[in-house]
């Protein structure tokens, strides 16, 4: 597309020009359709040169552009002003007209099935229509015998017609003009982008029978795709509890963190498997019709698998967040035991003991379990040379094809700082992870050292075991509204028309080692899918606001009825200790309030 500028009056014009529409080398592909939807996207005024009579082929370019502006929703409407050139005989425009008429007729047919008028999108005015003939010439002289060529007087004059015609088009009030070249470059950059971002999918098409086609199998595959991908959701979410429920606190000493990986994504591979061969099974039974062409019906299958693997992504990401936390919970539990129970053996050792004793026993138990899981701990996280190793492996496998076009001096040096921007990475993740530890396990010894402080008021005791009871209430409403929060977001990610694992791939890729961007390439090398889940939330970052809203509105409902029913057991249950039992007995209207709720959720957000 080649573009100039040019002042005409008061304004200054615009002249895009493509080159190479309806060429056979770009048959095969959606070069035209492109081109096309590009000049209409982003122009006042087209003009279609076109040699001959109106043609099959300019009538489908037109509706797929048609198609792509729907779409895409550009607010321009392009005035469509028509060339044939090459014209015998220039002034049979009355017929040229008709076929205009019938060529708009025609759109009109085939573009029903999207329930939009082409006039609400672009102007096809019958009118709107000049005929060329050839600028030369060409006979054989009877007496020289040879071929002479010469100008053809009537092109000129055609050509100053064709001005005219342009120049009355320009003179419309109607057109929306741009504020400046910036204003122009950002919208030919933004519909470029849109046209390049959905184009396989939005334009692969040649014509608007093949796309209503095309749309009626889609339709067929996408109500097969959301089955798919709940039952994916559903059985990996069932797998991934499956597989967890066998981490406790007294097996995580032993604990192998690939055997559970391995479980995991064997069963993620066999339900893989079972669910895309019932998916396929199932579109070829309903496509068992003789209008769908097998072409088209291979092309539209091949979309069932991207959103499945896709979903199982989300799910291995989910499932080494969760392991990591099992393995967190589980350590923490095992050292919180032997926590509770070394005091209480140095207790029943010798129950003369004072608050003070008891307290000193505490921390030196304190000190040393923490120390054990600082040791147990290490082994989880890679030193210097498994980061090097894997990023080495990763430059070596996928950043093969462009290693002749780096410099090998500058290739070590830029190796060298994403491996120690790595380690410096991994080093905060493993401090965080010891401060995570130490907090939960200075909590609990807080909390015992309130109870050993409190051992003689039974009615302080009972109290001090309801707050702990409405602390655990409230965390685990947040992880139930995390996880669903994180259920609805998954959802919405793998049926979003926009998100596949191709092009997810393709946009990691680009954005950070394509524009070598330092931060996205670290993104991208030591955790691709956390990266993919991040490029795939600004798809729907309007929808994520919206599921954290509703959830937000639900929350106190939730939390009510969590306490109402914890009052109910507390009230039910045969306690002796009646000052306990009322101790456990929690108003609701005492500490439910929109501050709460926000608290809450505020991690959420």
């Amino acid at each position: 597309m080649y573009m100039s500028v040019v002042r005409w009056q008061d304004h200054t014009i615009i002249i895009s020009d493509t080159e190479g529409l309806l060429s056979l080398e770009e048959s095969g592909s959606i070069f035209d359709n492109r081109m096309v939807s590009m000049a209409m996207l982003s122009s006042n005024i087209v003009l279609i040169n076109h040699k001959g009579e109106f043609s099959s082929n300019l009538k489908h370019l037109i509706g797929m552009s048609f198609y792509a502006k729907l779409q895409i929703r550009s607010p321009l409407k392009p005035k469509l002003l028509f060339v044939l050139r090459d014209q015998s005989d220039t002034n049979v425009t009355g017929v040229f007209f008709r076929h205009l008429s019938k060529f708009k007729e025609n759109l009109y047919n085939d573009s029903k099935f999207l329930k939009s008028s082409i006039d609400e999108e672009l102007e096809i005015n019958d009118q709107q229509l000049i005929l060329l003939p050839n600028a030369f010439s060409s006979d054989t002289n009877p007496i020289l015998a040879i071929e002479q060529t010469w100008r053809n007087r009537t092109f000129p004059t055609k050509i100053l017609e064709l001005r005219k015609m342009i120049f009355a088009s320009l003179g419309d009030t109607s057109l929306q003009p741009y504020t400046d070249v910036s204003h122009l470059y950002q919208k030919i950059a933004c519909n470029w982008d849109a046209i390049d971002r959905l184009g396989p999918n939005l334009l692969a098409c040649k014509t608007l029978y093949e796309l209503s086609v095309m749309n009626e199998l889609r339709d067929i595959a996408n109500e097969i795709i959301v089955g798919c991908i709940n039952n994916v959701n559903q059985e990996g979410r069932l797998r991934i509890d499956h597989v967890l429920a066998a981490i406790t606190h007294e097996n995580q000493g032993d604990f192998d963190s690939a055997h559970f990986t391995d479980q995991f994504n064997v069963a993620l591979q066999k339900l893989h498997e079972k669910i895309l061969g019932n998916a396929h099974t199932e579109f070829n039974s309903k496509t068992d019709r003789s209008y769908f062409q097998l072409e088209l019906k291979h092309k539209v299958q091949k979309m069932i698998e991207p959103p499945i693997m896709y979903t199982q992504v989300i799910l291995r990401d989910e499932f080494n967040e969760r392991l990591h936390r099992a393995r967190h919970d589980a350590r923490i539990s095992s050292a919180q035991r032997r926590l509770i129970d070394t005091v209480q053996q140095k207790f029943d050792q010798n129950t003369n003991l004072s608050v003070d004793d008891l307290k000193s026993r505490i921390e030196m138990a304190y000190v040393a379990e923490l120390e054990a899981c600082n040791r147990t701990m290490q082994p989880e996280f890679e030193d210097l040379d498994q980061i090097t190793d894997k990023i080495l492996k990763f430059y070596n496998s996928a950043l093969q094809r462009v290693r002749g076009s780096l410099v090998s001096d500058l290739a070590v040096i830029a190796l060298k700082m994403l491996i120690d921007d790595a380690v410096k990475i991994e080093h905060e993740r493993h401090k965080k992870a010891n401060e995570k530890a130490r907090s939960d396990l200075a909590e609990w010894k807080d909390s015992i050292n309130r109870q050993v402080q409190l051992m003689q008021n039974s009615f302080e005791q009972g109290k001090n075991v309801a707050n702990i009871v409405a602390e655990e209430i409230f965390d685990e409403v947040g992880r139930i509204l995390l996880a669903k929060i994180l259920h609805d977001v998954t959802a919405d990610i793998v049926k979003s028309q926009f998100i596949n694992h191709d092009a997810i791939q393709r946009q990691a890729y680009e954005e950070s080692i394509g524009q070598a961007n330092g931060d996205k390439i670290l993104k991208y090398v030591l955790d691709i899918n956390r990266f993919f889940l991040e490029l795939s939330l600004r798809e729907i970052k309007t929808s994520l606001v919206g599921i954290i809203y509703a959830h937000t509105l639900n929350a106190e409902q939730m939390i009510v009825s969590v306490i109402t029913k914890s009052n109910d057991v507390a009230q039910m249950s045969e306690v002796d200790n009646s000052d306990l039992r009322v101790a456990f007995v929690i108003k609701p209207n005492d500490i439910i309030g929109f501050g709460t709720i926000c608290c809450l959720l505020g991690f959420l957000l």
